[in-house]
């Protein structure tokens, strides 16, 4: 096995390919069954994991690898509402840009070198959420809107952090 490792890793080198550092976040779902809006409890694990890889690609764009941020979520709304179907139709999320906006409620800690850097607890929305120029092949991937307005926060908050690296 770390044999193989050291192959890949050989490999990479002489290639010239180096694997991006991935930033250090943490993210813990603090009571989620109380969540404001998540889907249906069949698909909560799936909302929860795929917000977990909005924070995740975010925080690779925008947190230097040196940092540690740690967010707590407190509360999600999921852009628009679910639709009740009778069986054996799957319930379906309906998105009509009216008051049905994504939004999360978190707490977190920007950390480096045992210092905290940054804090404070407050709730991200996206109000306009469809007016901007997003393509119809974008809106396909799952909980495209959060994880957009995850992107805008993560840029609001931690870009100058980022260009001072």
């Amino acid at each position: 096995m770390r044999s193989s490792l050291l192959k890949i890793s050989l490999l990479c080198a002489a290639l010239g390919v180096i694997p991006a550092a991935q930033a250090a976040v943490e993210v813990t779902f603090v009571k989620p069954d109380q969540f404001m809006d998540i889907g249906s409890r069949s698909d909560q694990k799936d909302v929860l994991k795929e917000l977990q890889k909005g924070f995740q690609k975010s925080a690779d764009k925008y947190v230097p690898a040196n940092q540690t941020l740690k967010i707590e979520v407190l509360d999600v709304d999921l852009a628009g509402r679910t639709q009740i179907l009778p069986p054996p139709r799957n319930d379906i999320r309906l998105i009509t840009g009216k008051a049905d906006w994504p939004s999360i409620k978190l707490r977190y800690t920007l950390t480096a070198d045992g210092k905290t850097i940054q804090s404070g607890e407050e709730t991200m929305s996206d109000m306009s959420y469809q007016d901007g120029l997003n393509s119809a092949s974008s809106q396909k991937e799952e909980f495209y809107y959060e994880k957009l307005m995850i992107g805008k926060w993560f840029r609001d908050h931690f870009s100058k952090a980022q260009a001072s690296k």
